[in-house]
């Protein structure tokens, strides 16, 4: 049964964001957010998804920091995964990788549609240095490394993915046959409103998911979620996904012209000319 709608994207792409705009659509009445709605679009990749390893193969169980260990029950977890009657939302920062011929990150027989989440990947460097606190070079070096395995937090639950690098991560999961919705973290800021509009056509056109209270929910969408906003929610009230320092941290765009050298600019831009073009980056 196809259930599972991806929230996918390189991480510091505006996940959260795209997330809490998604929670505030399908799970509330009114379209106003608060951080306790992120529980209904989770991480995949934790360890409480995969307890029921336990009584398959302990060692496995035991041994779920290997990435080859993990993906022999990718198919049971989204099998068994906890949505509601007709459809649920996972997030994720994998890519889309297949192991050993045989084990798929995503499989189709569960999958509904993908929202994949892109950006510059110049300023991705900017901000994911901020939240990884490592320096521009070591996060380039992250970047562009095509073995990249990354946690998403630095709690005992949170399990290894496989990122790849930039631009192989989207290319992992654009080769979908499946319907996708590709939404810029720049086109999001230029103009939330018609990013939240297509959003909702979307899920209207390609899956028959009627959106209730259509209007007073994105005119509420867009005065909770608006960054300034979150930003204050994390002041006043913490945000679980980072400890130290702030997740919502600056949400502009073009940071990286300030923040980079012509040198690290070069080494992202030869690394991954063809998708930067392709999503308009050079222009």
């Amino acid at each position: 049964m196809k259930k599972i709608f991806w929230v996918a994207s390189y991480p510091r792409s505006g996940n959260t964001w795209v997330r809490s705009i998604l929670a505030s659509l399908f799970f509330t009445d009114d379209g106003k957010f608060e951080f306790s709605f992120l529980k209904h679009i989770p991480l995949l990749d934790r360890k409480q998804n995969y307890e029921f390893v336990k009584n398959i193969n302990i060692e496995d169980f035991n041994n779920l920091n290997n990435i080859k260990n993990i993906s022999k029950y990718w198919y049971e977890v989204q099998k068994l995964a906890k949505v509601n009657d007709k459809f649920g939302f996972f997030k994720t920062h994998s890519a889309n990788i297949t192991v050993d011929n045989k084990f798929h990150y995503v499989n189709k027989d569960f999958t509904n549609g993908i929202v994949l989440i892109i950006r510059d990947p110049r300023d991705v460097v900017v901000s994911f240095s901020k939240h990884l606190n490592i320096s521009i070079d070591e996060t380039i070096n992250v970047v562009i490394n095509n073995n990249a395995v990354i946690k998403s937090g630095n709690d005992a639950e949170s399990l290894p993915m496989m990122h790849l690098n930039w631009e192989q991560f989207y290319l992992s999961w654009l080769s979908l046959d499946i319907p996708i919705l590709v939404i810029k973290y720049e086109d999001i800021i230029a103009n939330t409103h018609l990013s939240i509009e297509n959003i909702v056509d979307y899920f209207e056109n390609n899956f028959d998911l009627k959106i209730k209270n259509k209007e007073i929910k994105i005119k509420n969408i867009l005065e909770s979620t608006n960054f300034k906003n979150m930003q204050g929610m994390e002041k006043k009230y913490g945000f679980k996904e980072l400890k130290t320092g702030l997740f919502f941290r600056k949400g502009e765009t073009m940071q990286w012209k300030k923040a980079l050298t012509k040198k690290q600019v070069v080494i992202i831009e030869q690394n991954f000319t063809n998708l930067m073009n392709k999503f308009g980056y050079f222009q």
